[in-house]
C-alpha cells in the first residue's frame, strides 16, 4: 500500500529528528521488493547514518534496510555487505544487538 508512494517519502530522509528518519528507512526497506528502484536509490542516505552515530534506533533501522537491499540479488548484496561489515566493525557496543 506504501510502496508507490516512496518517491513522496525521500523528503522525510533529510528531517533532522533520528526519530523519523529511522522509520522512514525502515519502509523503504520493507518495500524494497515492490519499488526496488527507489528503495536502492537511498543507499548513500543509509551511509551518511551510519557515520552520524545518532543512536541504536536509527542505526538499527539503517542496519535492517541495509539487509533488506542485500536480499534482493547477488549484486546488490555486493553493494551492502562492505557497508554492514564496516558498521559491525566500528559499532559502540550497545549498537550490537
Amino acid at each position: 500500500m506504501i510502496s508507490s508512494y516512496l518517491d513522496d517519502l525521500q523528503l522525510a530522509l533529510e528531517v533532522q529528528e533520528p526519530q523519523t528518519r529511522w522509520m522512514i528507512i525502515h519502509v523503504f526497506g520493507l518495500c524494497a521488493k515492490l519499488n526496488q528502484e527507489l528503495a536502492t536509490a537511498v543507499i548513500d542516505k543509509a551511509k551518511e547514518y551510519i557515520k552520524e552515530n545518532a543512536g541504536t534506533c536509527l542505526t538499527s533501522a539503517t542496519t535492517i534496510y541495509l539487509g533488506d537491499i542485500g536480499a534482493l540479488s547477488s549484486r546488490e548484496a555486493k553493494k551492502v555487505f562492505p557497508i554492514l561489515e564496516n558498521l559491525l566493525k566500528t559499532a559502540s557496543l550497545n549498537e550490537i544487538d
